[in-house]
C-alpha cells in the first residue's frame, strides 16, 4: 500500500507538519507522529 501522497497531503496541509503555539498537546503528539512516520517512509520508499 502506497501512502506517499497521503504524506504529501498532510505535509502540505499541516506547513510541514508545524503546530499552532495554542494547539493541545495531543494535537502537537499526532502531528510529531505523523512527521517522523513521514520522514521513515521517504527513507524507506525513497
Amino acid at each position: 500500500m502506497d501512502v506517499s501522497y497521503e504524506f504529501k497531503r498532510l505535509d502540505e496541509i499541516t506547513d510541514h507538519f508545524s503546530t499552532p503555539k495554542d494547539a493541545c498537546q495531543t494535537y502537537d503528539a499526532v502531528i510529531e507522529f505523523l512527521k517522523e512516520a513521514s520522514y521513515l517512509h521517504n527513507e524507506l520508499v525513497g
